[in-house]
């Protein structure tokens, strides 16, 4: 054993070192069960204002003359546009979204392909791209790239 691992003990009497109720990230999907925490209460339409959880940076002015308290209720904006790299942060937002009750139809993603398709630049993994788009295509949102 490595110092600082934890082990779990199976029903079989082997030790493992993730928990039984693991899920390999190959496995999930969108309607994988939430195991850890909870899903949150769809407030698309009640006025509610998101807050984040965490205070923003009040480091400089420039940081303290854009930070927002909050946001407007997630219906009051026409269009929601949604950063998207492909990664599991942006991917996870997006399913935030609609967890929160926000409608597909106010959903636009962005993507900038930082290479763009150029052979020596080598940012992007060589399928991010078409992954974007069939993303996009799979859930039916609107795509824009830069």
């Amino acid at each position: 054993m490595k110092k600082n691992e934890t082990y779990f003990q199976q029903s079989n009497g082997q030790l493992a070192l993730f928990q039984p109720d693991f899920i390999r990230d190959a496995d999930c999907t969108k309607d994988t069960p939430v195991i850890y925490g909870k899903p949150d209460t769809p407030i698309y339409g009640t006025g509610k204002r998101i807050r984040p959880r965490v205070p923003g940076r009040r480091d400089s002015k420039y940081m303290e003359s854009i930070l927002l308290e909050e946001l407007l209720p997630l219906e009051s904006y026409d269009l929601i546009i949604l950063l998207i790299s492909g990664g599991k942060d942006s991917i996870a937002c997006y399913y935030k979204l609609l967890e929160l009750g926000v409608p597909k139809q106010k959903i636009e993603f962005w993507h900038h392909d930082i290479d763009g398709g150029h052979p020596e630049r080598k940012m992007d993994w060589r399928c991010t791209s078409s992954y974007i788009h069939a993303f996009s295509e799979a859930e039916q949102v609107p795509l824009r790239v830069s």
